[in-house]
Order: structure tokens, then sequence, then C-alpha cells
């Protein structure tokens, strides 16, 4: 295993900074409610896209081809 590389202190350091940044991340969401539909979360497993942005991206650009095809033009 990789734990096998690393020298113990090494190790402890990026345990430490994952919680911390975990810790943090906590503290900064903790007023943030997102509702993502499911839909929405199969869709990104499917893509296999970890980016949101890029996802949006994506999805944007799926949607502006399916909108050409129909013959809808236009901008959104």
């Amino acid at each position: 295993m990789w734990r096998e590389y690393l020298p113990p202190k090494l190790l402890q350091m990026h345990v430490d900074v994952i919680s911390a940044l975990d810790q943090l991340s906590d503290a900064e969401t903790a007023d943030c409610n997102a509702d993502v539909p499911l839909k929405v979360l199969k869709m990104m497993d499917e893509e296999d896209v970890f980016n949101s942005k890029l996802f949006m991206k994506a999805q944007l650009k799926k949607c502006q081809d399916e909108s050409e095809q129909a013959g809808i033009t236009g901008s959104l």
C-alpha cells in the first residue's frame, strides 16, 4: 500500500492538512443548501465528469446541439 512508502511524519502532515481543509469546507458551507436532482447526479456519473463547471459547459453544448438539430436557434 502507498502508506508503506511515506514516512510517518509526512503521512501525518497530509492527514492534518486534509482534516483542516475538511473543517474549513464544513465551516464555509454550513449555510449552503444545494438540492441536486438525482437525475443530474446520475448524468454526472454517466458522463464521468467531476468538474461541475466542465459538466455544465458540456451540458450547455449538448443542449445547443440538440436545439440546432431541432431547428431552434438562439442564445441562452
